[in-house]
């Protein structure tokens, strides 16, 4: 059993009119291409998704994406990202999957899910003072600063709830990348990733030319691995075996 990631899955079944050409021409019939990817995929394996699902607007809406992602192969543990529109509260949406026998799909908010011996935990993150990647530039800073210690919150809570449960090895799933200023991992979000032993830390959000930004590697006690669908060519990164 592996546990795979990808993000940036971009999904639009019910949305026709979003074309993704707009992120380069490798996204021209993105959909066949991640489900020939995802046949790397078993029914014992997890597949990690951080953000940017569907473009659907409302949760009804994105019945036929998580449709999709609910028969690729294996478990998915979703988190949200700057595009999921359609996400509700954790009632909803948990109610939202039951009542449509999505039985793959599990919501990663404000909680955490076990995957043998270690803790998937994750937040849709918020990059705050960082090369221009706010969530809304035309926010006051203040805003910004609101929307960003809410998100460090969610991660500490995340992560607390997998400690307090005896959990030794844990996975970081985010959608917006952890830095705050250059392409090195912000200082804040790392001691926590220490204070927590995060062992790996997953990220997306980045497109076209942005992706000159990212940072892979091991900072600290943390592997950051990026697994936008692009730079992955549509195929699912396995992360641990």
């Amino acid at each position: 059993m592996g546990i795979y990631a990808l993000s940036d899955l971009h999904l639009y079944k019910s949305i026709k009119d979003k074309p993704m050409d707009i992120f380069g021409p490798e996204w021209d019939n993105h959909m066949s291409k991640l489900e020939n990817g995802c046949k790397i995929l078993t029914d014992e394996d997890t597949l990690l998704i951080p953000g940017d699902i569907s473009w659907a607007m409302y949760l009804k809406e994105a019945y036929e994406d998580l449709k999709f992602i609910n028969e690729l192969p294996g478990k998915k543990i979703i988190s949200k990202g700057n595009h999921d529109y359609w996400w509700e509260s954790h009632k909803k949406l948990k109610s939202f999957i039951e009542e449509n026998n999505f039985n793959t799909i599990s919501f990663l908010h404000n909680n955490y899910f076990p995957v043998n011996d270690i803790a998937v935990c994750g937040n849709k993150g918020y990059t705050y003072n960082s090369m221009g990647y706010v969530e809304n530039p035309t926010e006051s800073a203040a805003h910004d600063k609101l929307l960003y210690e809410r998100e460090i919150s969610r991660m500490e809570l995340s992560l607390s709830m997998a400690g307090k449960d005896g959990f030794n090895r844990k996975i970081f799933q985010t959608h917006f990348p952890p830095f705050e200023s250059g392409r090195l991992p912000s200082e804040r979000i790392q001691e926590i990733f220490e204070k927590y032993q995060v062992e790996i830390c997953i990220y997306g959000h980045l497109h076209s030319g942005s992706r000159k930004n990212i940072f892979e590697g091991k900072f600290g006690c943390t592997e950051y691995v990026f697994v936008s669908c692009e730079h992955l060519d549509f195929t699912p990164k396995l992360i641990i075996k």
